[in-house]
Order: C-alpha cells, then sequence, then structure tokens
C-alpha cells in the first residue's frame, strides 16, 4: 500500500484543524500502525488505545471553535466507539472500517481548509478585513468541490504550493507548509488566487459552506461499524 504524507507545520492554529484532521486523522494512523504490529492481541492494549484517542478527541475538542452542543455530542460518540472498542464489541476490522469511511468524508478536506485559514489568513497582518472574508469564502468553496469530489483532493498540493516548502512541493502526494511568518502575503495571494481558479473551475457556488461536525462524525462511526467485521 502507497501511502502519501502531508506534514504541516507545528503551528497551534494548524494543531486545531478541525476534528478530523486533528485527531482522528493522528488516531487512524496511529492505530493502523499498531494493528499492523498484530499489537491488538493483547487486552491492555486494545484499552491504552481507547482512552488515547478519547483524551486526544476531548482536547482538540474543548480547544476547537465548535458549537457547546457539538462539543459535547462528538465527545460522547467518540467515548461510545472507544468503550465499545476496548470491551471487544466493536472489533479491529470495524474500527478500520470507520477510519476508511473518515477517509472518503468531508472532514478531512476541512480540516485541511480550516487549518490554513487559522494558521495562514487571519494572522496576516497585511491582508484588510475584506480580503480575510473573501479568502476564507475561497476556501470554503474549494473544500466544498474537494467533498463533492468535484475537485481532486490531490489539488491541495499544487495549489498551496505557493506557501510549501519547495524541497517537497514537486514530489507527487507529498508537501510540507512553510511556517506561517515565512510566507509572503503576495505567496499567500497566489495561493488564495490559486483556489479560487479551481474553484470557479469546477463551478462551485459563491456561498458559505459549513459543515456539521458532530454530525459528520457521527456518520463516519455509524456507516463504518455498519460493514461486517
Amino acid at each position: 500500500m502507497t501511502s502519501t504524507l502531508r506534514r504541516f507545520p507545528d503551528n497551534p492554529n494548524l494543531r486545531r484543524a478541525g476534528v478530523a484532521k486533528g485527531c482522528l486523522i493522528a488516531a487512524a494512523i496511529f492505530l493502523v500502525l499498531l494493528i499492523g504490529a498484530g499489537v491488538f492481541v493483547a487486552v491492555k492494549w486494545k484499552g491504552w488505545a481507547a482512552g488515547a484517542l478519547v483524551s486526544a478527541t476531548t482536547q482538540m475538542v474543548n480547544d476547537s471553535d465548535l458549537p457547546a452542543d457539538q462539543k459535547t455530542r462528538v465527545i460522547s460518540k467518540v467515548q461510545t466507539l472507544a468503550d465499545d472498542f476496548k470491551s471487544g464489541k466493536v472489533s479491529v476490522e470495524q474500527m478500520a472500517h470507520v477510519f476508511e469511511q473518515l477517509g472518503d468524508s468531508p472532514l478531512l478536506p476541512m480540516g485541511v481548509i480550516f487549518g490554513m485559514t487559522k494558521g495562514y489568513i487571519e494572522p496576516n497582518k497585511d491582508l484588510s478585513a475584506d480580503e480575510k472574508t473573501a479568502a476564507k469564502r475561497t476556501l470554503q468553496r474549494f473544500a466544498r468541490g474537494v467533498t463533492e469530489k468535484k475537485i481532486q483532493m490531490q489539488t491541495i498540493q499544487s495549489v498551496a504550493a505557493p506557501i510549501s516548502e519547495p524541497n517537497v512541493a514537486n514530489k507527487p502526494g507529498q508537501f510540507r507548509l512553510k511556517q506561517p511568518d515565512k510566507v509572503t502575503t503576495d505567496q499567500l495571494k497566489q495561493f488564495i488566487a490559486n483556489a479560487k481558479a479551481e474553484a470557479d473551475k469546477a463551478s462551485i457556488p459563491d456561498e458559505a459552506f459549513d459543515l456539521n461536525i458532530a454530525d459528520e462524525i457521527g456518520k463516519v462511526i455509524d456507516e463504518g461499524l455498519k460493514k461486517p467485521s
């Protein structure tokens, strides 16, 4: 299996880049590694992994801008999943199915775009308030295009090239974003222009696109658990 690496700078805003990007994706990678190593034959490891998943999710959700009711629902849903995994009610295979569903859900592109907005656009001192508002709308449109599969997920790499490190930007499936203070305003504007061009080409409507994160995580978990173990 060929894996792709998308590395993001160690920036607090990017570490809060949505539930999917921040904690569940990391947990998915962690769980896949453990499954590959055959560690889950030991019950104590399942308990440790479940606890780590809940802890990471709780911290990420509490640090996010999600409404209070969504925070409660997300934490509750993940807690139930972790408890069922620890007890054996949810199998390793079912947990893997959950993360497969996560990879196909809108949560990943929304998480990436949220992180770019928080880490690069909002802190920029040279962009006007109107420019920031327009940039956020552009990135929402781009994320919607990816979510609706009108824009390929891999397009993020070329779109983000102006704010990426050049030493890995030309490798398929891999890119590393520059630290925000290393990105010039012109580079940031080019990144936004790239995203707008892709959204325009895909005929994505110029309107707000907001996901109910709690609903999406609920769908991911429920659909993943429907698959036979």
